[in-house]
Parts: C-alpha cells; sequence; structure tokens
C-alpha cells in the first residue's frame, strides 16, 4: 500500500555527496527487507571504489521501465573523472564489470542502493577537451534487457561498515 506524499517545508538538501562502487563479484551477501538493504557484506579481499562528488558532478537518474507482467526501475549514476592523466586506466578498469552503487546523498541520512539486482555497467564514457572543464563524463546504467531494479535505501551503518574498507 502505498503511504501518504507529504510535503517538507523546509528547504531540502539535494544531490550526491559521495558513493561507494563495489563490483558485484566483489559481493558475498546483500540481502533486502522492505525496500531497504538489511545486510550487505563483501568477500575478505575487496575494496569499494570511493568516487567523491563536487557541486552538481553525480548524479542518479531512476526511471520507470514496463516489462512483460511487471515494471521496475532503470537506473543511471553519472560522475565525472577529474584525473585527466588516468582516464584510460579507469574507463578500462570500470568496463565489462557490473557494480552496486552506494549513494550517500546531501539529505541528512538520506543513504541509497542503486544496481542491487541486476548491477549497473559502463553505458558511456565521454571525454570532451573544452566541455565540463575536459573531465571525462561516466555512465553506470541497468543493462538493457535487465529484469530493472527497485529502488532502495540503506541504512547509515552498513554504508560505514562498507566504506571503512576505502
Amino acid at each position: 500500500m502505498v503511504s501518504n506524499i507529504r510535503v517538507n517545508c523546509g528547504i531540502p538538501q539535494h544531490g550526491i555527496e559521495e558513493f561507494l562502487l563495489v563490483d558485484v563479484e566483489d559481493i558475498n551477501e546483500i540481502t533486502v527487507t522492505a525496500y531497504a538493504v538489511s545486510a550487505f557484506t563483501l568477500a575478505v579481499v575487496s575494496k569499494p571504489i570511493l568516487v567523491e562528488s563536487y557541486k552538481m558532478t553525480s548524479q542518479v537518474t531512476e526511471s520507470l521501465q514496463g516489462l512483460d507482467g511487471s515494471a521496475a526501475m532503470k537506473q543511471t549514476v553519472i560522475f565525472n573523472i577529474f584525473d585527466k592523466t588516468k582516464y584510460a586506466e579507469l574507463i578500462s578498469g570500470l568496463a565489462n564489470r557490473r557494480f552496486i552503487v552506494l549513494a550517500k546523498h546531501n539529505e541528512l541520512g538520506l543513504y541509497k542502493v542503486y544496481g542491487a539486482y541486476c548491477g549497473l555497467e559502463l553505458a558511456s564514457a565521454d571525454i570532451d577537451s573544452n566541455d565540463a572543464g575536459g573531465y571525462a563524463k561516466i555512465s553506470l546504467s541497468t543493462p538493457e534487457g535487465a529484469q530493472g531494479e527497485m529502488s532502495l535505501t540503506i541504512p547509515v551503518s552498513i554504508y560505514g561498515a562498507i566504506r571503512y574498507y576505502v
């Protein structure tokens, strides 16, 4: 059942402060209970990738996609790579892999998970010497033909435990 939709009169902070990229192959367990991740454990040797945001250099989009017999979300995580000397290395490291993204939003206490069911894969990597300061713009997205994702939250305690390994 859908709950009430209320309006907060304060001016909310928005956007992403930082997020963690976790290779799906490095995950031992992920448990979802009532639209929230309730357990998330990594393989012993794994290390998530920290992506810091500056102003509005990272964003997440979610859009409903209709499937045969059900509906789910197509999720896209967009961010910039600021180290111009490491474009090739970083883009190569993202290619041909799938990631789950744990995001710390600017809203106080909002932590979300993207790609928990299918993983997100490299959808685009664009570099323009003039646009956006010449930085690389990366998009990770739900794979084409995948079952889709659900919008999930994650407790700060689990996010903090995974971030500890950065």
